[in-house]
């Protein structure tokens, strides 16, 4: 299953959940492939462990300015990497209705919608 992470989240550590997220993904129970969208912001600030998630050979990208541009980046995304699931950490009510517009009309019920507060 490919799991779509968008998260709003630039500390200058992992954190508990990118751990867990980690753990989920290499469990032999549950065949997850995380891909992880992240606020445009956090490419400047120094989070050295978002580069070592790329080194990882994980699928990294990241949100623009704009509402439109990110619904468009969002579907681009979910499209192009055959996303199954897509989970949302530390999102207002603006990136939930970029998600739900994003998806909205993509055919096939497939992306299916998981939202966690924190």
């Amino acid at each position: 299953m490919k799991v779509l992470q968008i998260l709003n989240y630039s500390a200058p550590y992992r954190g508990n959940f990118i751990d867990s997220l980690d753990m989920i993904e290499n469990n032999d129970i549950a065949e997850v492939e995380n891909f992880y969208l992240f606020a445009d912001e956090t490419k400047t600030k120094s989070a050295s462990w978002i580069d070592s998630i790329n080194k990882d050979n994980k699928h990294v990208f990241y949100l623009g300015e704009g509402f439109s541009n990110n619904v468009k980046r969002i579907r681009k995304v979910v499209k192009d990497c055959n996303i199954d699931v897509v989970h949302m950490h530390f999102w207002g009510i603006r990136m939930h209705t970029a998600i739900l517009t994003s998806l909205w009309n993509m055919g096939g019920g497939k992306a299916g919608i998981n939202k966690t507060f924190s």
